[in-house]
């Protein structure tokens, strides 16, 4: 089964009016769906749109000068679902 990472590292080839789902507690490697409609398996709860998956990356990449790695990208999408906002950028 795929992941979070995983559909994240992928983001640019699903169909974005899709849903990924995962189950928790969220983390990169937690296993993740993405669906079109339907109901997502038992054990997995809604994580974000697709859309706003492609959204929160363009965002990453804007604040940072680079595009996301799958890893980072898993990071910032879940932070965005737990706190409905952007990855803040680390002080430095």
């Amino acid at each position: 089964m795929a992941t979070i990472e995983d559909i994240v590292g992928n983001v640019t080839e699903l169909p974005g009016d899709a849903t990924v789902h995962a189950r928790a507690p969220w983390t990169r490697d937690s296993e993740a769906v993405v669906t079109e409609g339907g109901r997502p398996p038992d054990g997995f709860v809604y994580l974000l749109e697709v859309d706003l998956v492609r959204d929160v990356l363009t965002v990453w990449a804007d604040w940072r000068g680079r595009p996301a790695t799958a890893a980072e990208g898993a990071d910032a999408v879940i932070h965005y679902a737990v706190f409905d906002a952007y990855e803040p950028i680390a002080n430095q």
